[in-house]
């Protein structure tokens, strides 16, 4: 007997990264999507959107528990790290202006706020670690210019624009909060929150497509490896220095689970479910399945949203 393209008794008798016991494990259908998940309790992080790439079609929320909604009329969806809060970026504008949409887990009406002028759009929400504010990057025709903050608390937002952004950047937290970072060149470059450049490591390639691409003790961050993107590539934070290369074949990668293992997609052409979601050690092997994803979902190439528990 199979239960999601592997044997029930796998399922349910399965051991802990490090341990000999069995520990049972919960399987989440995540409805119309395609995707069944296997979670444990004691997981740090867990699946919370499901974004397709394409427009048009629904993205899906992860209410408090297991149930995934259903929310159309949104391009990009994301789940605060911290609390019962999210954050959505509208399929259209509204009044000519783009907007931020702030949507409460639990059901509470949302709140719309303005995030940029009439000839700009904005792109990719990221929270800061601590739920506390939110930043997405600002395009005009298609180009990276700069970025929005949103304090999630004070719903105020602070528009700075970025001359010289890399036209492809995408802007994101650093673990402090104190800082972002954003794709430059062949590599990444960090900035201040008034825009201005702080540090460029040329060389290491983009970013991961991750909620968070650094890992959980801020010491390292993650990107597809500059001479081969199917394969990730770790480096330290303060030196810019090469830590460790994940020499197996990555469909994508979605972030951290700790400091030992990254959350990648594998294929397994075999399998009855091909496409799979793993917690791959930095030495390539391959420690768990947390997920498997139908064909039809991953022709989609879905963005997967992991935010802590």
């Amino acid at each position: 007997m199979t239960f999601a393209g592997r044997s029930l008794l796998t399922a349910f008798l399965v051991l802990p990264m490090g341990s000999s016991w069995p520990v049972p494990e919960t399987h989440v259908v995540v409805a119309d999507a395609g995707i069944t998940l296997h979670e444990r309790s004691e997981d740090p992080v867990q699946l919370t959107a499901v974004v397709p790439l394409k427009r048009g079609e629904p993205v899906y929320l992860r209410d408090y528990g297991d149930t995934f909604t259903k929310r159309d009329k949104f391009d990009e969806i994301v789940a605060s790290p911290v609390g019962d809060m999210a954050v959505g970026i509208p399929d259209e504008f509204e009044d000519g202006y783009d907007h931020v949409v702030f949507l409460s887990r639990t059901g509470d009406d949302p709140i719309w706020i303005r995030t940029t002028e009439r000839s700009s759009n904005t792109v990719t929400p990221f929270w800061s670690r601590d739920g506390r504010r939110v930043v997405m990057t600002t395009e005009q025709a298609g180009r990276s210019t700069g970025f929005v903050i949103v304090d999630a608390l004070t719903k105020t937002v602070r528009r700075v624009p970025v001359p010289g952004m890399d036209r492809r950047a995408v802007v994101r937290w650093t673990p402090d909060g104190r800082s972002l970072a954003a794709h430059y060149g062949d590599g990444v470059r960090f900035y201040a929150l008034d825009g201005r450049a702080l540090r460029t490591l040329p060389g290491v390639g983009a970013f991961a497509n991750a909620e968070d691409v650094f890992s959980p003790s801020g010491r390292l961050f993650v990107t597809y490896c500059p001479s081969d993107e199917d394969e990730a590539c770790v480096w330290d934070v303060k030196t810019g220095k090469n830590v460790e290369r994940v020499r197996v074949t990555l469909e994508d990668i979605f972030g951290w689970w700790d400091e030992e293992h990254l959350i990648c997609a594998k294929e397994d052409p075999a399998a009855r479910y091909p496409t799979y979601i793993a917690l791959v050690e930095l030495n390539g092997h391959t420690a768990r399945i947390i997920a498997d994803i139908s064909a039809a979902t991953w022709k989609k190439l879905p963005y997967l949203s992991y935010t802590p528990r």
